[in-house]
């Protein structure tokens, strides 16, 4: 079962909770005691070796210490290992410890412990209430990260090994079987393991037998402990990088904003004349200077009469009906204030002497961007943004402008830093470019006309920008929302198609009313009563579409495909059915697949498939969320009923995976997924479907054609294969 998502304040109860209740630990309180990582008995012996250094070298022990006194100890798990710096993951205990401490010592201060080496660090994050915290170092220490984004959710039942380390360096582990909360708890997104820890071991890590971190160690309860698992510790982990990243650069625009002094009128563009062919334009090849001068618009808002705003752009995206242009988010805030006091402002973007009216697709105010869309052609011409040459302090820049009248100019200068050296951070960063205000939004190149950034405001020495990895960054997310978006209208916007479908495509069969004992067999099959008399099913899970899978008689689709190829969709192609209860909830089809080489691993089988196998369908109970509880059944043409287990699912997508125990006597052939394959506009394709009634494995033919609905969605493709779905008219 998947655990609901709540907020961190369930965790916190929870764990407090279970501090009143456990009276007494069932581990020695001060000692880590079991499978010694030097002995290579007990636990480690049933591991690989590999795996057995790999878990070694992801533990540390943090250590509260007020230079002469162990004032509290426990587990970490490094997450992050970069040379010099190094983060560590543990539990919130330790800033509890340290709160306490601190009221009652001088210099009490935070150490990292590993194999005998001690290394001072300090707190960097936490959340009291998810009961996390991340402890940062500076100095070299020779630990491994664990790969979170390798993890796999575990299923219950699973084998487990916990590993702990004491401020003595000794590195042990405890196994034992991923089980249900002895409380009967569902509202929490803790998990329980039978591994019986003590408080030495809490914040340090818990691994499946194949060394796949599953999630922290938090704290013993009767039979076992608790731990946070994996998912719920990258969503946090997260949450705090960019929050560090949006707080330092909030922080250093505001100061450096307070102490920016302009020496130059807003209005006024002061450099090299584009046309003029002086100056820093003499520098440059003819092509470069060609490239950055049909890169570079202005933006202006405007009354109709009045110019009211003026800044520069950057062309990021330029086809024959729509461009796109980054600047800075000046341009919103200018927005804001004009539509308050003016009629009919508009955006308009300017270049060499033409005007097309824009409007503002997105914005972000924190990080001082925005992005401005036309639907006109205009002779500009993008910046190559995935060609951005690496920053280093010293390096030749130009920074380009245009103003409102059609003048481009440009001016050089030095970047003052390097990203991994800018005191500003990573967010921010300056050259000795000097720039009036309307140069905000223009771009910054290097002399060989590769993009640096976008210029942001001035300074006393110069100029800030925001290099171009944040903007790619943030231009990546921006187009995932934007598909995203898009992906759910469309699907939307086809499920309305679909209910409004016409009845002369009713098949004969489901013509006549159901009767009551009709209705009993249709209700366990998970259909519902018609609330009118007149109203017939459509389409039943039990409907067959195109041409039945025969091996020894292969007719219609079948027969056009190689027999190799039809015996391996045979093998691929399951049923799934979803039951709440003894009813039917669902019915579909899946297939397996090799997910992250995970099949060659243990001894279950993935198979994708779609999440309205669990979906919640009532629309005023909300579409977004799954039903607890379900029982999923998997059957396969030529196997047995196998029970599924749900192991990741994502509505927005609607897929979902599916977890079954593979048999020996069984060989499914998954498909490697991860393979990218040239789809071509009316390219042949095969629609296969299994019937989870009578196992019948159907296929019809048809070809992939452009879409002709009123969405534009690049994530979904259009075939003219007929197949079936349930749905009452």
């Amino acid at each position: 079962m998947v655990a609901n998502k709540r907020s961190g304040g369930a965790i916190s109860r929870s764990l407090n909770e279970n501090k009143r209740t456990c009276s007494a630990r069932e581990a020695t309180k001060s000692s880590l005691s079991d499978g010694l990582w030097d002995s290579k008995d007990g636990v480690w012996s049933k591991l690989s070796e590999q795996v057995a250094l790999n878990l070694s070298k992801s533990v540390v022990s943090l250590v509260l210490s007020d230079g002469d006194t162990v004032l509290f100890a426990s587990s970490g798990i490094a997450i992050e290992c970069h040379g010099h710096v190094s983060r560590f993951l543990t539990s919130a205990g330790l800033v509890r410890a340290l709160n306490n401490e601190e009221n009652g010592h001088d210099n009490v201060k935070i150490e990292v412990h590993h194999k005998g080496r001690a290394v001072t660090g300090f707190l960097e994050e936490y959340d009291l209430d998810y009961d996390i915290a991340v402890v940062k170092i500076t100095s070299f220490l020779d630990v491994q990260k664990v790969l979170l984004h390798r993890a796999l959710r575990a299923m219950l039942h699973s084998e487990v090994v916990a590993v702990g380390h004491d401020i003595s360096g000794k590195i042990m582990a405890k196994s034992g079987k991923l089980t249900c909360d002895p409380r009967g708890y569902e509202d929490c997104e803790l998990m329980f393991s039978t591994c019986k820890l003590s408080e030495g071991w809490e914040g340090g890590p818990l691994f499946d037998f194949f060394g796949n971190f599953l999630g922290m160690n938090l704290l013993s309860s009767m039979g076992g402990s608790f731990f946070m698992p994996k998912d719920i510790i990258m969503e946090r982990l997260e949450y705090f990088r960019t929050s560090l990243q949006r707080n330092a650069f909030l922080g250093w625009t505001k100061y450096l904003k307070a102490v920016m002094i302009r020496g130059l009128a807003d209005d006024i563009l002061e450099g090299d004349l584009l046309d003029s062919k002086q100056g820093v334009w003499g520098k440059l090849s003819e092509q470069v200077t060609l490239n950055l001068s049909k890169s570079v618009v202005s933006l202006v808002l405007s009354d109709g009469h009045n110019v009211l705003f003026a800044s520069s752009g950057i062309a990021i995206e330029c086809n024959a009906n729509v461009s796109r242009f980054l600047t800075s988010a000046n341009l919103v805030r200018a927005l804001n204030n004009e539509e308050k006091g003016h009629a009919n402002v508009k955006i308009e973007v300017r270049h060499k002497g033409r005007a097309i009216t824009g409007f503002l697709e997105e914005h972000n105010l924190d990080y001082d961007i925005a992005v401005v869309k036309i639907m006109s052609f205009l002779d500009a011409q993008n910046v190559p943004l995935h060609s951005a040459p690496p920053i280093l302090p010293n390096s030749k820049v130009v920074a380009v402008g245009h103003d409102s009248s059609g003048k481009i100019m440009a001016t050089d200068g030095k970047l003052t830093c390097g990203p991994s050296v800018c005191k500003y951070g990573e967010s921010l960063m300056s050259s000795t470019c000097i720039l009036s205000k309307v140069w905000e939004g223009g771009p910054l190149f290097d002399f060989s006309g590769s993009f640096v950034g976008m210029n942001l405001f001035s300074s006393t020495e110069g100029s800030f920008f925001m290099p171009s990895n944040i903007i790619i960054e943030w231009l990546g997310q921006l187009r995932i929302s934007q598909e995203r978006n898009a992906f759910l209208s469309r699907v939307k916007y086809l499920k309305m198609v679909r209910v409004g479908g016409h009845t002369n495509d009713i098949p004969e069969a489901y013509r006549d009313a159901l009767t009551d004992q009709e209705y009993e067999v249709h209700k366990m099959l998970g259909y519902p009563r018609p609330s009118k008399r007149d109203m017939i099913l459509v389409n039943s899970f039990e409907t067959a579409f195109g041409d039945v899978y025969d091996k020894d008689d292969r007719q219609g689709v079948w027969k056009l495909l190689e027999k190799r190829v039809s015996k391996g969709i045979s093998r691929n192609v399951v049923s799934l059915a979803s039951f709440n209860g003894n009813t039917r909830f669902f019915a579909c089809t899946g297939f397996f697949i090799d997910w992250d080489d995970k099949c060659q691993d243990n001894n279950v089988s993935t198979i994708l498939t779609s999440a309205s196998l669990v979906r919640n369908s009532d629309p005023f109970d909300g579409e977004n969320k799954v039903i607890d509880g379900l029982k999923i059944e998997v059957k396969h043409p030529k196997g047995p009923l196998l029970e599924g287990s749900l192991i990741h699912y994502n509505l927005d997508y609607n897929v979902a995976l599916v977890s079954v125990k593979r048999l020996k006597s069984y060989s499914a052939c998954p498909l490697a997924i991860c393979k990218r394959n040239l789809i071509y506009e009316s390219s042949k394709v095969v629609s296969v479907g299994c019937c989870f009634q009578t196992g019948k494995l159907m296929a019809s033919g048809g070809k992939l054609v452009a879409w002709s609905g009123s969405l534009d969605c690049k994530l979904l493709i259009y075939s003219t294969c007929e197949i079936t779905k349930d749905w009452w008219s």
